[in-house]
């Protein structure tokens, strides 16, 4: 497998030639996302004159949407449609032509992605707690960050393999936009990354674990905030792996069918 080391070296070592984008697309996306939950539920917790909403306090629930920006860029990885632009200019051709898996050298390229990442989740969470310190409330220990981050990692995967599915659509449509940006949108909804799974009604979350969504989401954003266990971190993790099999079983079904209308001609 040293191509595939090899193809990880190179798509970390150009993520990281354009660094100064690289940084501020990050600390853009996360400080905004931190910023619009911080005066949301500023205002909401001031208007209900709530000390606790859905079993969270104020605190509480920005570390929640802390670890939720940070945890959600692992899973979700890097969403730049590489798949469905090989499609659509030719680019696929010469990977067929070479004797490894196109799906792994996505995976790579993904791999080293997530990487710099971890480099990313670890600097910003040390700034936090250096800049504003360690909320009283929050269960600090180090259990947790594995627990969350290699939960995070296992969610990630089933993230990846959905994610390329769905830009394998563009064997047959003209564009696929549309659909990864619905795919963000139900994914991170379901999750609990917009609104914590607590918050929605009794009867919806029941049906909500039925799909796999709460288990890349909501369960390790627990993790992070103390609020598992190892039983629990077994338990979502085994969840994901489960939901991963019928998902690589469509993404070869799906593979093997777009190869046939593929031309190869680009665009």
């Amino acid at each position: 497998m040293s191509w595939f080391r090899a193809i990880y070296s190179m798509e970390f070592r150009r993520i990281f030639s354009y660094r100064v984008d690289f940084w501020i697309s990050f600390l853009g996306s996360v400080a905004g996302e931190i910023a619009v939950a911080y005066f949301l539920w500023d205002a909401i917790y001031k208007k209900n004159q709530a000390t606790e909403i859905a079993g969270y306090s104020f605190t509480m629930m920005i570390l929640y949407y802390v670890f939720a920006a940070f945890g959600g860029r692992i899973i979700r990885g890097n969403e730049r449609m590489i798949v469905a632009t090989d499609i659509y200019d030719g680019g696929l051709t010469k990977y067929l032509m070479y004797p490894i898996s196109y799906v792994l050298v996505n995976f790579a390229q993904a791999l080293a992605y997530n990487t710099l990442t971890l480099v990313q989740f670890a600097l910003g969470i040390a700034a936090m707690f250096l800049l504003f310190g360690k909320p009283a409330e929050l269960d600090l220990e180090v259990s947790n960050f594995i627990m969350g981050i290699s939960t995070c990692l296992v969610a990630s995967c089933f993230y990846f393999v959905l994610y390329v599915t769905i830009d394998y659509i563009a064997f047959w449509a003209d564009t696929v936009w549309s659909l990864s940006v619905m795919y963000r949108f139900v994914a991170q909804f379901l999750s609990g990354i917009y609104v914590p799974i607590e918050m929605f009604p009794a009867s919806f979350v029941k049906l909500v674990y039925f799909t796999p969504f709460p288990y890349i989401g909501a369960e390790p954003i627990k993790m992070f905030l103390g609020r598992s266990s190892w039983q629990q971190w077994v338990h979502v993790n085994i969840m994901i792996v489960l939901w991963i099999v019928p998902a690589m079983f469509a993404l070869h079904i799906v593979w093997k069918r777009g190869l046939k209308t593929y031309t190869g001609v680009g665009i």
